[in-house]
């Protein structure tokens, strides 16, 4: 299960799991030229596998960073990830540093209002002027203890992969019109929006 925080045993009834959830990335582009920073890129690192070229990846958990090492994904791509360990609401990067920073279902775990902000600030800060910034996440509502949502992800060249998320505890819910205002207030510009519940996918500019 990708970035699960279960940490005990849990009964079924304690669960919202929603399955059969698509996400079509087959026509993501991002033009050769353009540095690219996913962030949370461990794991299956699906915007690598997308993209089929070389990125920066942010990564707080070596566990995830090795993941992605340990299934070949690099090898298979034919291209490299540039790793780099750190905290998405306090990146060790420099002021603009990036045409594109990508966001693929890792804000639902900076959990509250507050380090969801951090975490956007941090990605318009990082981005170079006119820079964009692509989100995927899920609006999560449930009064259960765990939400978890399981995704098939469409890759170029007819490729899949099927991955978990799920968080559990406090403070898991998170709304489009939540984060669409933690961008605005990050400065950002919403330049595209598609619902696809109960996962959104969001575009920004960098004013």
């Amino acid at each position: 299960m990708g970035r699960a925080e279960l940490t005990r045993p849990i009964q079924a009834s304690d669960v919202e799991e929603i399955k059969n959830i698509v996400v079509d990335l087959r026509d993501l582009t991002i033009s050769a030229e353009l540095e690219v920073l996913d962030v949370g890129a461990g794991g299956e690192s699906v915007i690598f596998r997308s993209l089929g070229r070389e990125i920066y990846g942010l990564e707080s958990a070596e566990e995830e960073m090795n993941i992605t090492r340990e299934k070949g994904i690099e090898d298979i791509v034919g291209a490299k990830i540039h790793w780099i360990q750190g905290d998405a609401r306090e990146m060790p990067l420099d002021d603009r540093q990036f045409d594109v920073v990508t966001s693929f279902f890792t804000c639902m775990y900076m959990r509250d209002t507050e380090n969801k902000q951090k975490m956007l600030n941090e990605c318009y800060r990082v981005l170079k002027a006119d820079g964009v910034l692509y989100l995927w996440d899920f609006s999560i509502t449930t009064l259960k203890q765990v939400f978890v949502g399981k995704l098939e992800i469409l890759l170029p060249g007819d490729q899949a992969v099927s991955v978990s998320y799920g968080i559990g505890g406090e403070e898991k819910e998170q709304s489009l019109e939540g984060m669409k205002e933690i961008a605005a207030n990050a400065g950002f510009t919403l330049l595209q929006e598609e619902v696809n519940s109960p996962y959104f996918f969001l575009k920004f500019g960098k004013k």
